[in-house]
């Protein structure tokens, strides 16, 4: 029995003339009644009853054509299913991110149009730190690591910089620097520093701190936090001053000061990182929606997938 079968005993059961059905399926006579027998062969069993020119359906037909419909449907639903997944619109993204990313507006909208675009594809968020998520991506066990600038291994891993701005430096709104056109590490030397624990992404901590080191200081860091929206409101109770960035601080409504720092070129943004050799349709459905709703641009020689018809 096959799928060519069951559509002609279907064409045959609901029309209940031979001639008809074969009208419907554009096929001479012979052929379909040669179909229907060996269908009967095979199941053991006739189908239909015949008394002359009328025909009615057997018991096992009427089992047949319950079946048929079922059968059919799935395969049309197995079909629709894999040519969705083979085009993007449907399957699982499990993302390990930094919470920077979420804190860039362009970021978040891109992935409200990408749930509005893609229903079908579920999205699942893991709060990773970068070095979680270099040892996830090659394991499969997640398909994109958003992470800090510069903290992916490219020799690996294929990136696509999601945002990338100046850092400043958030102090307390009455501080003495807090009305300073700009500030130099020599102004904040021995100033507390409140940055974000370094465990999360030592890289990228280490990055921050250089600046000092450079000149032979020692950061006086009087709190670590697990997040940048904990650090800034530690800014605003007195406590110290922290890095962080525009995009960052839009984000909070916490009474803070930001001053430039003039004599350091400090960048914050964030990647989204992937295994290139093992990108599924649904990821590059993922990664031309985040370059097309934010300043990133698609990376050189990525395969495209066909346009859904669904």
């Amino acid at each position: 029995m096959n799928l060519r079968q069951l559509r002609y005993f279907l064409a045959v059961a609901e029309t209940l003339n031979f001639t008809r059905a074969a009208q419907r399926l554009c096929i001479a006579q012979p052929p379909l009644s040669r179909q229907i027998r060996d269908l009967e062969a095979d199941i053991g069993a006739p189908l239909f009853e015949r008394d002359g020119h009328r025909i009615r359906l057997t018991p096992a037909g009427i089992t047949l054509r319950h079946e048929a419909y079922a059968i059919l449907e799935r395969c049309q639903r197995a079909l629709a299913s894999t040519r969705a997944v083979a085009q993007g619109a449907n399957g699982q993204l499990v993302i390990g991110f930094m919470p920077v990313a979420f804190c860039y507006l362009p970021f978040v909208q891109a992935m409200k149009h990408f749930r509005e675009d893609y229903p079908g594809v579920q999205l699942t968020l893991l709060q990773m730190a970068p070095s979680a998520q270099r040892e996830a991506l090659p394991q499969r066990r997640i398909d994109f690591g958003v992470m800090h600038l510069d903290t992916a291994d490219t020799s690996q891993h294929a990136t696509l910089r999601i945002f990338d701005e100046p850092m400043e430096m958030a102090l307390p709104a009455d501080h003495r620097l807090a009305d300073a056109p700009s500030l130099a590490v020599a102004d904040i030397a021995k100033e507390p520093l409140i940055m974000v624990a370094r465990r999360w992404c030592p890289a990228f901590h280490d990055r921050c701190l250089q600046p000092w080191r450079d000149r032979g200081l020692e950061p006086n860091i009087v709190q670590d936090t697990e997040s940048y929206a904990v650090s800034l409101s530690l800014v605003a109770t007195g406590l110290g001053m922290t890095l962080g960035s525009a995009a960052l601080r839009g984000h909070f409504t916490i009474p803070v000061k930001s001053r430039r720092l003039a004599d350091i070129d400090l960048r914050l943004g964030a990647e989204l990182v992937w295994n290139p050799g093992s990108t599924t349709p649904a990821m590059l459905r993922f990664i031309e929606t985040l370059a097309r709703h934010t300043d990133a641009c698609m990376p050189h020689d990525l395969p495209t997938t066909p346009p859904s018809d669904l």
